[in-house]
């Protein structure tokens, strides 16, 4: 998290799945002023959540389902999405890029962005890089996305 933190110079992020939540492991913040602070061991909704919204798209079709059926999704800004259509084409779009998005969905002001890490084909967990909107622009996403695709690559063959 740290190398991955210096590189981007933003808050990342190791998330795990616990039950219907997520819970960050390890979190690097940001050194800028304007920040985000991920807090470590707290438990948090998936739903409003890059990270979240990876290990969704990594549950099998009936886990999803089960999601869904079992959950009742809070919504913290204007942003959130909340309704299983619009959260089901979020997390299809999940599977067809391999990340996942949150653009003020949680806090205002903040994007999340994430990918699921997996271990033998099964997920253990997501990277997220957290930004400010205002410094998330075309050319920092794609770095952004590249270097999380490079992290997750590099923990998996570990």
């Amino acid at each position: 998290m740290r190398t991955l933190r210096v590189q981007l110079n933003e808050t990342a992020s190791f998330w795990v799945r616990e039950g219907w939540d997520v819970e960050a492991l390890v979190t690097e913040s940001s050194e800028q002023a304007l920040r985000y602070a991920v807090p470590i061991g707290n438990r948090m909704p998936m739903h409003p959540l890059a990270s979240g919204k990876a290990l969704l798209a990594s549950l099998s079709d009936v886990a999803l389902d089960r999601y869904f059926a079992e959950t009742e999704r809070k919504r913290y800004t204007d942003s959130t999405i909340t309704s299983e259509k619009a959260l089901r084409k979020d997390i299809a779009e999940v599977r067809r890029t391999g990340f996942s998005w949150a653009d003020e969905e949680f806090s205002l002001g903040i994007i999340g962005i994430g990918r699921v890490v997996t271990s033998g084909g099964e997920p253990i967990g997501a990277l997220s890089v957290a930004i400010p909107k205002v410094r998330c622009d075309e050319p920092t996403r794609r770095r952004i996305e590249d270097l999380l695709e490079r992290t997750a690559g590099l923990l998996e063959s570990a």
